[in-house]
């Protein structure tokens, strides 16, 4: 069996507004994006406070990229920083 070659790129729905998210797949599935690399921008978002952790956002973006049936790549939030 060959192994299949990854197809995609960074997916960062947490900068946009909801309408804009619920139609970021359709794209994907056209260019036969298979897999994500998602959470560059959630560090803010992961860790609201000191000592407190919500993965609220994070989980939403995985489950639907497991809905859609694409893997992901997991990246660290460096990107954007707690203020």
């Amino acid at each position: 069996m060959t192994p299949k070659i990854r197809y995609g790129g960074d997916h960062n729905p947490e900068q946009w507004p909801q309408e804009i998210r619920d139609e970021d797949h359709r794209p994907f599935t056209r260019a036969g994006i298979d897999t994500l690399t998602v959470g560059v921008f959630t560090w803010s978002l992961t860790q609201p406070g000191p000592g407190t952790s919500d993965f609220t956002a994070l989980d939403r973006i995985l489950d639907r990229a497991a809905a859609e049936g694409r893997q992901v790549c997991p990246a660290t939030g460096t990107a954007a920083l707690p203020p």
